[in-house]
């Protein structure tokens, strides 16, 4: 697999959490270049491995019926 991008999903709390940590809170400026990867516990099990095909994504080994 090519380069991992995905890191997670990042909801409401994950963000109050973090910028209320006291560090963040001394250093606003560093906290908001802070980069997600960071903040947020890598899931790779929200994941589907999806493939490129003729412009659509189309989950590795799904069926086609016709229209």
């Amino acid at each position: 697999m090519g380069q991992q991008r995905f890191v997670g999903i990042l909801n409401s709390l994950d963000i109050v959490s973090f910028l209320t940590k006291s560090e963040c809170l001394e250093d606003q400026e560093k906290a908001m270049k802070t980069p997600v990867s960071e903040v947020v516990v890598p899931n790779g099990s929200l994941l589907r491995q999806v493939e490129q095909r003729e412009g659509k994504d189309v989950e590795k080994n799904e069926m086609h019926c016709p229209a």
